[in-house]
This record gives structure tokens, sequence and C-alpha cells, in this order.
């Protein structure tokens, strides 16, 4: 009985250090080629989720985001069962200047634990300025005008 309760303890403690061991992997992804002025998606994919942290984003201007979307499947083949997770968040981008850009790995935080992306290389070649972002309170060209007056 007491040999029988160690194998159990010791199977116990090798299945957790083999399914802690199992280190998560984080990737960025993005256009390799872009135009400056252009919107784009900065995805990062991983098998968890956890706290996204961007690096400086030095030639880009984060627009929106960020998405976050998470799909799971299992499968059974052969009597086992696998199941795959993934965890996708989505940035969108815009690119403020031509030339040879890196967005520098982000930071992904699980619990106590912080994963590192992969670093991307961006090319941004000549486009067209980004359309200046109207004012709210100011009434687009064309666009007719109101007073502040109501009616009788």
């Amino acid at each position: 009985m007491f040999a029988k309760n160690h194998i159990w303890t010791i199977i116990l403690i090798l299945t957790t250090t083999v399914l802690s061991g199992q280190d998560e992997t984080f990737t960025a992804t993005a256009p390799a080629v872009v135009r400056a002025g252009e919107q784009f998606q900065y995805v990062i994919e991983g098998s968890r989720q956890g706290d996204i942290m961007l690096p400086p984003l030095e030639g880009f201007q984060l627009l929106a985001g960020p998405f976050s979307s998470y799909s799971s499947h299992s499968t059974w083949v052969n009597g086992k069962m696998t199941m795959e997770t993934v965890v996708t968040y989505t940035h969108i981008l815009r690119a403020n200047r031509k030339g040879d850009l890196v967005i520098p790995p982000a930071t992904v935080k699980v619990g106590r634990k912080e994963y590192m992306t992969n670093q991307l290389q961006i090319t941004v070649q000549e486009g067209t300025a980004p359309a200046p972002v109207p004012d709210p309170g100011q009434p687009s060209e064309g666009e007719p005008t109101v007073s502040g007056q109501t009616g009788e």
C-alpha cells in the first residue's frame, strides 16, 4: 500500500512537470510590405489568453485594438484526445513614414509569466498621406451649417 501511494505520487508529479514544462508561444504577424498612410492588421496569436503589452511603435500609429477572438478544437485520434486552443489579438496600425521599419517584440503576460513575440520587419513604401480626421464640431466642406437657434 505504501509503495502504491508513492508510485501514484511520482506519476502525479511527473505529469504536472510535463504539463507545466510546455512553454507557451505567441507569434506576431503583419504584412511584409505596406504603403505609408495605409491601415493594416498587426496580429498576435497564441494558445492562452493573456495581457498584451505593445512595444513602442515608432513610425506607426495605433488606430484600434486589441480585438480578441478565441477558438478551441478537440479531436479524437486512435483513442487519444487532442485539444487545440487559439487566441488571437488584432490591432489596426497605420504606417506614418516610408522606409524599413521594425516592430519590436510585444510582451504577453499569462498569470505570473511573461512571453515575448517575434520582432517584425516591415517595408513601408511611398503612399498617400492619411486623410485628416474631421473635427466633429466643425462641418465638412460642402455640408450645410445649422445655427444653434431653435424654432419658435
